[in-house]
């Protein structure tokens, strides 16, 4: 059965491997997010089409809403890479994370 969502994008976020904190640091209440370094990767669109960056996209997508994204993780040191993929419900719509997953890379 094919899902009433579509994928909109995949986004790879970037952060160096953590470093133990003091005491003191881990007694204070935060929040976190995610890292603002990133990279978005698009669904492939039919040419002669393209994005506003001139690119065509990358995400190979199939008819049964399954899709192919190819995660480089690009920077030469190693650290925590955050997946997270955006879905939407409706064209139009805003999307939101549907799901994230971590992967150290030393």
């Amino acid at each position: 059965m094919k899902s009433s969502y579509s994928l909109n994008s995949v986004e790879i976020h970037y952060e160096p491997i953590p470093v133990a904190p003091d005491v003191e640091w881990l007694r204070q209440a935060r929040s976190y997010s995610l890292p603002a370094e990133s990279k978005i990767l698009l669904p492939k669109l039919p040419p002669p089409y393209m994005y506003a960056d001139r690119k065509p996209g990358v995400i190979e997508m199939s008819a049964d809403g399954s899709f192919a994204a190819p995660l480089t993780f690009a920077k030469d040191k190693p650290g925590i890479y955050s997946i997270v993929c955006w879905v939407k419900k409706a064209p139009g719509e805003k999307s939101f994370p549907a799901t994230e997953v971590c992967v150290r890379v030393e």
